[in-house]
């Protein structure tokens, strides 16, 4: 019986072992995954973060030709409106006729 009781407390003593092993093991596991975790998250949010700033950049571009073409489009509304007001009939068939003459001189001379 006393054979017994010894032989029982090793294995109790081994199964511990074995326990503490399994343990030590699992936690070890469960750091690495951890790690991998955290490593795929962060991974995710810095591609997350570049997607987004890609985005604003473009987003940011497109507002800026957008309000360059509504600058140009009213600069051009109001010079012909004021274009209108100071030019006559006499003086529009003047700046026509220069402007004719300019480009037909152009012209000649890259003829040459």
């Amino acid at each position: 019986m006393k054979a017994d009781v010894g032989t029982a407390r090793g294995e109790v003593e081994i199964a511990g072992r074995d326990a503490a092993s399994i343990e030590a093991r699992a936690t070890a596991d469960a750091v690495a995954e951890h790690d991998r975790i955290v490593t795929a998250a962060k991974e995710d949010a810095a591609r997350i973060v570049r997607n987004a700033e890609g985005e604003l950049e473009r987003a940011r571009m497109s507002a800026r030709a957008a309000l360059r073409e509504e600058f140009v489009r009213k600069a051009l509304e109001s010079a012909r409106t004021a274009a209108a007001a100071r030019v006559d009939a006499t003086i529009n068939s003047q700046l026509v006729g220069t402007t004719i003459d300019t480009v037909e001189r152009e012209r000649a001379g890259a003829l040459n």
